[in-house]
């Protein structure tokens, strides 16, 4: 009886705590109506587009134009609404204007907005040259020594890491992929010990170590990049791909971290982001615990099965 008890109660939870992600995509999604930060995700997602065209080595003539038509009615409201672009919009007109110097099929919708607005572009986007040579220099020496030599560590040392080097860390791992480039990704970063003690007492994987550590991170992802029912589980993707690049970042940098996990209900959720500020939109993704490792230390091992074991037939 105690055990069917538990299950009614799981089941009844998990379908309120459903209900409630339904109600958070359609409150904060970019499918409702547009707020400045709901258009400058859209804005990102529209030059990407263009982007992925001027890339292309054999390309149709014809290759983004309805994504170019697509972004430049975009703007349009945007300069109608706010009476101004940002470093985002400005980007886009950039990326407009190298898409218009390559395609001689060009819109006239994209000729006349640029006439009108090319002085405001800057352009830091659009496609570069690669090759592979530059590929391989990134290429590791000994790539097992480097993934393999990662362990979730739970005793740190004492001190605070310096913020340049975590700032460092979250560079390194922006180059994580996002759909259609839009880097939803936040990161809260908690050094204050008392702090983080008291953060602590929400997530109930730290038991045993949680007193040793002295940098906390918060790894969140913004609902409001999102503008279609099919992303409506994207945040957790992109929001989880940036989680391991910011952990193998840091370990490249020889900071240890620990995952704790944060998958709770919209109570937990709420009462965290209450106590922290943290924007209804974002959802939380982790916690990070992170610090220097002591000299010498155990790990779980944590073991690994065959490789045949994962490989799907």
């Amino acid at each position: 009886m105690k055990q069917y008890l538990k299950y009614l109660r799981n089941i009844i939870f998990s379908l309120f705590d459903y209900v409630f992600d339904w109600y958070k995509f359609a409150r904060y999604s970019g499918i409702n109506s547009y707020s400045r930060t709901q258009y400058n995700y859209k804005v990102l997602k529209s030059y990407h587009k263009i982007e992925k065209s001027l890339s292309f080595v054999n390309r149709n003539k014809k290759s983004g134009n309805t994504a170019g038509i697509e972004l430049v009615n975009l703007l349009n409201k945007i300069i109608a609404k706010f009476n101004s672009f940002n470093y985002i919009d400005t980007q886009a007109i950039g990326v407009l204007e190298k898409y218009s110097q390559i395609n001689d099929e060009c819109s006239e919708e994209i000729i006349s907005f640029l006439n009108k607005y090319k002085k405001d572009a800057s352009y830091e986007s659009g496609s570069i040259e690669f090759s592979r040579d530059q590929l391989h220099r990134g290429k590791l020496l000994n790539p097992e020594g480097f993934f393999l030599s990662r362990y979730s560590v739970r005793e740190f040392k004492d001190e605070v890491i310096e913020l340049s080097e975590i700032h460092r860390a979250i560079h390194l791992a922006l180059k994580t992929p996002s759909a259609c480039n839009r880097q939803p990704w936040k990161i809260y970063i908690y050094q204050d010990y008392d702090e983080i003690q008291s953060i602590l007492k929400h997530q109930n994987g730290n038991a045993g170590f949680g007193h040793t550590v002295r940098n906390l991170m918060i790894l969140c992802c913004d609902i409001e990049a999102f503008n279609t029912n099919g992303e409506r589980n994207q945040h957790w993707i992109d929001g989880g791909m940036f989680s391991m690049s910011l952990i193998m970042s840091l370990h490249s940098l020889g900071i240890a971290s620990c995952c704790l996990n944060w998958s709770k209900g919209a109570k937990d959720n709420a009462e965290l982001k209450n106590k922290l500020n943290i924007p209804s939109s974002y959802s939380i993704l982790m916690f990070l615990a992170i610090g220097q490792p002591l000299e010498n230390f155990k790990v779980c091992s944590s073991h690994r099965f065959d490789v045949s074991t994962y490989i799907a037939n």
